[in-house]
C-alpha cells in the first residue's frame, strides 16, 4: 500500500514538473518574438497535438520532426535506439460523471446500486469530463532507426504534395487558390484606397476585405491570409463567443498575424521578419497564461483548416495548368532549354550541355552586378571541366550575398548551374517568348525584363541552394 502511495506521489510530482516547465515556456514566448515563431512552427509540425504539448516537446527535443509512441514506431517498423531519452508530454485523463440526488458530481465508477440503475436507464445524465493529465513518454523519428529519406512521407513539414520553388506561375497560382478560398468561405474580397497606411482590413459589420489597390502580387497575397484570418477568427458571431480579454485589438491583431504567418511559412512565402515586428509589439503585454494558449490555439486550429484548403486548390490549379502546357506541347525539356539560353554552347554553335549536366564544374572566375533596382543580379563566371573545356556563362539570380558567391567558387554540375538561373525560369513559364535575341534568349527586350522582374521578386534564393 505504502508503495502504490509513493507511486502515485512520483506521478503527481513528474505532472507538475511538467506543468511547470510548459508554464515557463509559455511564459517565455509571451515575451520574445523569435522564440513565439519557432513555437509556431512547431504548431503547424504538430497539428494533432495541443499548444502545451508543442511547447513540451520544443523545451525537451528542439528540432523534433515529429514524434510517436514506441508502440507506434514499432508498428511502422521503426526501433527505438538504445540510450534515447524519452520526451515527456500530457495527456487528458477523462472519467464519467454524473450528478447525485444532492446535485454532488461523482464518478460513475463509485455509484450504487440505485444510481447504476437509473444511469443504465437514462433517467441519470452521464458526462464524460477532464479529471486530470497522465505523464505519456514519446520519442522523435530522429531518436529511431528510420532511414531520413523516409521523414517527409511519415511526417511532412508541409502541406502533402506541395512543391513550390517560386516560380511566377506558381506564385499565381496560389495567389489565386488564396482568393478562391475567400470566395468559398464568402468572404467578398475588393480592391480599393485604404485613406490610411493600412494595407488592407477587415470589416466585421459587412462582412468583406478590402486590400490596398497599390500592393505587389506578393504583399496582396500576404495581407489577404492577414485579413482571412481575421474574417474567421473575428468575425461579429466569433467574437460575441469571445471573453472581454481576448476580444482586446492587439489580440485580436496578433492571433491574425499569427494565422498569416503559419499558413505563408507553409507556402515557403517568407514573412519572418515582418512577422517578428509585428508580433513583438503584442508579446511585451502582460496576459494571463490561460488567454495566451487560447489565443494559439485558436491560431493552430484556423491556420491548419486553411492550409489544407488552400493546398487542394493550389494542387488543383498546378495540375490544370501542367495539363494544358502538355496539350499545347509547351514543355521544354533541360536540352532545350539550355540551347535557347545558348548555356554551354562553344563559338562553333555546338551545345555541350548533354555532356556536361552530370560533370562537376569548377568556378575560376565570377563576377557581378545588379539589374533593375537590385531586383535581380547578372553573374558572369568562368567554367572549366577537368579536361580543360572553358565555358564563359552569364548566369541571373534574385539577389545574393557574398556568403553565396564562395559556395559557388566551390563549383557544381552543369545541371545545377543551369539551375540557378532565372532565365531557365522565365523560358518554363514562358516558352513562347522569341524573336530577338538578349543575352543568348530569344524573347522580346521590354517581354524579358518585365518577366525577370516578376520572377526575381517571388523567388527564394533558398531554393536554388538546396543541394549545397
Amino acid at each position: 500500500m505504502a508503495k502504490w502511495k509513493k507511486s502515485r506521489a512520483d506521478k503527481k510530482k513528474q505532472i507538475d514538473e511538467l506543468t511547470n516547465k510548459m508554464n515557463v515556456a509559455i511564459r517565455g514566448y509571451q515575451k520574445n518574438p523569435e522564440e513565439e515563431l519557432k513555437l509556431l512552427n512547431y504548431l503547424k509540425q504538430f497539428r494533432k497535438y495541443s499548444v502545451r504539448n508543442a511547447a513540451l516537446i520544443q523545451t525537451q527535443y528542439n528540432g523534433a520532426v515529429g514524434v510517436g509512441s514506441y508502440k507506434q514506431f514499432h508498428e511502422k517498423g521503426y526501433q527505438v535506439q538504445k540510450g534515447e531519452k524519452a520526451i515527456r508530454i500530457l495527456a487528458p485523463r477523462f472519467q464519467d460523471v454524473f450528478r447525485d440526488k444532492n446535485n454532488v458530481e461523482k464518478f460513475v465508477s463509485k455509484a450504487n446500486m440505485e444510481e447504476k440503475k437509473q444511469i443504465d436507464n437514462g433517467k441519470i445524465k452521464v458526462k464524460n469530463k477532464l479529471v486530470g493529465y497522465i505523464n505519456v513518454p514519446v520519442f522523435d523519428i530522429t531518436q529511431t532507426d528510420c532511414p531520413e529519406e523516409d521523414y517527409p512521407k511519415l511526417y511532412p513539414n508541409r502541406p502533402e504534395n506541395f512543391k513550390f520553388a517560386g516560380k511566377e506561375e506558381e506564385f499565381k497560382s496560389i495567389n489565386r487558390a488564396v482568393h478562391d478560398y475567400a470566395k468559398e468561405k464568402n468572404i467578398p474580397v475588393k480592391h480599393g484606397k485604404t485613406h490610411s497606411a493600412a494595407k488592407g482590413y477587415y470589416v466585421p459589420s459587412d462582412h468583406y476585405i478590402l486590400l490596398r489597390d497599390d500592393l505587389s502580387k506578393t504583399e496582396e497575397t500576404k495581407v489577404l491570409l492577414h485579413e482571412l484570418a481575421h474574417a474567421q477568427m473575428h468575425n461579429e458571431q466569433r467574437m460575441k463567443e469571445k471573453s472581454m480579454s481576448i476580444a482586446d485589438t492587439s489580440i485580436l491583431e496578433y492571433q491574425a498575424e499569427m494565422t498569416a504567418y503559419v499558413v505563408s511559412s507553409s507556402f515557403e512565402l517568407d514573412t519572418e521578419d515582418y512577422s517578428k515586428k509585428y508580433l513583438a509589439s503584442w508579446t511585451k503585454k502582460e496576459v494571463e497564461n490561460e488567454e495566451y494558449l487560447q489565443s494559439l490555439e485558436e491560431v493552430k486550429e484556423v491556420s491548419g483548416k486553411m492550409i489544407e484548403s488552400i493546398t487542394e486548390r493550389y494542387n488543383s490549379l498546378q495540375q490544370e495548368q501542367n495539363q494544358n502546357l502538355k496539350e499545347n506541347n509547351k514543355l521544354l525539356t533541360d536540352r532545350e532549354i539550355a540551347n535557347r539560353l545558348k548555356f554551354f554552347t562553344d563559338k562553333y554553335g555546338k551545345n555541350h550541355y548533354d555532356e556536361l549536366k552530370d560533370t562537376q564544374l569548377k568556378c575560376t572566375k565570377i563576377s557581378s552586378k545588379n539589374q533593375s533596382d537590385g531586383k535581380y543580379q547578372i553573374h558572369t563566371v568562368r567554367l572549366e571541366t577537368e579536361d580543360n573545356q572553358i565555358f564563359t556563362q552569364r548566369v541571373h539570380t534574385p539577389k545574393i550575398d557574398t556568403t553565396e558567391i564562395k559556395k559557388w567558387e566551390k563549383g557544381m554540375t552543369g545541371k545545377e548551374w543551369l539551375d540557378r538561373n532565372l532565365l531557365r525560369d522565365v523560358l518554363i513559364e514562358h516558352p513562347d517568348l522569341k524573336e530577338k535575341n538578349v543575352n543568348g534568349i530569344y524573347l522580346n527586350n521590354e517581354e524579358y525584363e518585365d518577366k525577370l522582374q516578376d520572377i526575381s521578386e517571388v523567388t527564394k534564393y533558398k531554393e536554388r541552394t538546396q543541394s549545397f
